[in-house]
């Protein structure tokens, strides 16, 4: 309920600003190219569009969601965010553009070389494009993550609808949401709570098994830079059922499933019974039950983290499913503690990387379509500089657009790898395909020690007692 939160200033929202773990983690990485790390959108508009109330909205869009107008920059030896108190003016002219590879050139122009000390760390452009007009935005992921893409986008939309309706637009309604800034200070008390300290050894048992998790050869994955991606669909039928029914057998959520089909690739595809990879997750859960709700701030959010999940040689799919379910619940509060532990208080020790990382998208049909514009199929390839090195040897980035799951395998340019990787994301959708089956074929559900309050026990000895 909007009316019980608490409102801020727009002095809470701007100055300087600590970076929350995952920046951190993204501006003290070796990795250069950092100026092209983005995310975007395009959209198809459903009626004509009034470029003057347009851009008007898209100033009111840059006034309400403070991140939006951050840069980065050295402050004595840190790296540190600075919110800007005004937006640059919005004032976008419409393209024109006469065919589809016109329209590529016009976008990767757009995603090329922002500067992260100066603003603005987002672009739109309104085109025509035959008898469509579309709207391109794009931002550095330092500002925008999925979730905040939803949020502008319904803003545009109101706003539009406002300033077109001659309505005022209330911008004290602005501070209503928790601030981008105000999460990152809450984060950086958190740094030094005893609650997340007492999570450091759950935490450093995990860092120090990555190294037994790699996977083999990985130095054969190393390039100079530079990555390329593999691409496959899971049917409707199929990607539907993942997202509802297949989840009533064991009482799992998505990336249970994702997570144990990937665990059964390494097992074929790498002979190895113990996988560690990185998760990403949206990370806007809060830390406890007294966090403001983030879900209607602008910022990136990401909470990624370790898990390392080990299951006995020659144990059946169903579980299988139990065990990775298990292991995901046993992680503190979603994994959040990890990057505030590694990045802001600096306690975990050692600096591992897994080999593997997996980032779930969610449904992008989800919340994307509004009045004025629906969301065209994400063919953009150009978000991430192609010069980049990947952080891990393999990441699959998965979501479901037009009701398919898309299965998108990064990887190292190499010579020699991409039928291998052909090979391993083929393996994973027929893994996930096979799980799934097996999930939907199920007419009972069947617990796990976690649903119950049987904290400390196993899942064989749950099974038992059931026997």
């Amino acid at each position: 309920n909007s009316s019980d939160q608490p409102s801020y200033q727009k002095s809470d929202a701007v100055g300087e600003c600590s970076l929350t773990p995952i920046q951190k983690w993204f501006l003290n990485n070796s990795n250069v190219h950092k100026n092209h790390f983005n995310q975007s959108v395009l959209l198809e508009a459903k009626s004509s569009i009034d470029l003057s109330l347009l851009n008007q909205a898209l100033q009111f869009v840059l006034e309400k969601h403070a991140a939006l107008r951050s840069n980065f920059g050295l402050i004595g030896n840190q790296i540190k965010a600075i919110i800007n108190e005004k937006a640059e003016a919005v004032a976008i002219k419409k393209v024109t553009v006469q065919n589809q590879m016109e329209l590529t050139n016009h976008l990767n122009q757009l995603q090329e070389g922002f500067d992260l000390v100066a603003q603005p760390l987002i672009r739109f452009s309104l085109i025509q494009f035959n008898a469509k007009e579309l709207l391109f935005i794009t931002a550095h992921h330092l500002v925008v993550d999925v979730i905040s893409w939803r949020i502008i986008l319904d803003d545009i939309s109101s706003f539009y609808q406002l300033l077109k309706e001659n309505k005022e637009i209330n911008t004290t309604k602005f501070y209503q949401q928790i601030p981008f800034k105000k999460w990152s200070e809450i984060l950086k008390e958190y740094s030094v709570s005893e609650s997340l300290l007492s999570e450091n050894k759950f935490w450093q048992k995990v860092e120090d098994k990555i190294q037994t998790a790699k996977i083999p050869n990985e130095k054969n994955y190393h390039s100079v830079a530079g990555f390329e991606t593999i691409t496959k669909e899971l049917n409707a039928e199929l990607s539907s059922q993942l997202i509802t029914t297949a989840n009533k057998a064991y009482h799992t959520e998505i990336n249970d499933l994702l997570l144990t089909a990937l665990f059964r690739v390494s097992q074929k595809c790498f002979s190895k019974n113990n996988i560690a990879l990185d998760v990403e997750l949206h990370g806007r859960q809060g830390i406890d039950k007294d966090t403001p709700d983030l879900n209607q701030t602008v910022g990136w959010f990401t909470s990624m983290y370790p898990i390392y999940l080990e299951i006995a040689d020659n144990a059946e799919i169903g579980y299988q499913i139990k065990e990775v379910k298990e292991q995901i619940r046993a992680v503190p509060n979603k994994g959040l503690g990890y990057g505030v532990l590694k990045y802001l208080s600096e306690k975990i020790v050692g600096d591992h990387t897994p080999s593997i990382a997996l980032n779930y998208l969610g449904q992008l049909d989800d919340g994307f379509d509004n009045d004025l514009f629906k969301l065209l199929p994400d063919t953009n390839t150009n978000n991430v500089s192609k010069h980049r090195y990947l952080d891990h040897a393999i990441e699959l980035e998965l979501f479901i657009q037009n009701q398919v799951l898309v299965i998108k395998t990064h990887f190292r340019t190499k010579n020699g790898l991409e039928t291998w990787m052909n090979q391993f994301t083929e393996t994973f959708k027929n893994e996930l395909t096979e799980i799934i089956n097996h999930c939907t074929k199920k007419e009972t559900t069947e617990l796990t020690p976690n649903d119950l309050t049987f904290k400390g026990l196993s899942v064989e000895e749950l099974d038992n007692l059931f026997d």
